[in-house]
């Protein structure tokens, strides 16, 4: 029985970063198994409005205002 796999990669579709990371990651999976079923979805595509707003508007507001704290806060998820 050979069945054929299925893959799903989640991106969070804010910042371009993270989209054109995980087309790269699928297309490379499909490079490695041409016959499986790899998709491409946004995770937050079908969230609601106000979880997605409370879930993307601390990151950018972070960015715009507080690009020292993200730095740290992002540096100290790399050390540990």
């Amino acid at each position: 029985m050979n069945v054929m796999p299925r893959i799903l990669v989640l991106p969070l579709s804010f910042g371009s970063g993270h989209l054109r990371a995980s087309h790269a990651i699928a297309k490379e999976l499909k490079d490695m198994a041409p016959r499986a079923d790899v998709r491409v979805v946004d995770a937050l595509e079908e969230c609601r409005p106000l979880f997605r707003a409370c879930y993307e508007w601390p990151y950018w507001f972070m960015l715009r205002y507080a690009p020292a704290l993200w730095d740290r806060l992002n540096s100290a998820r790399l050390e540990n």
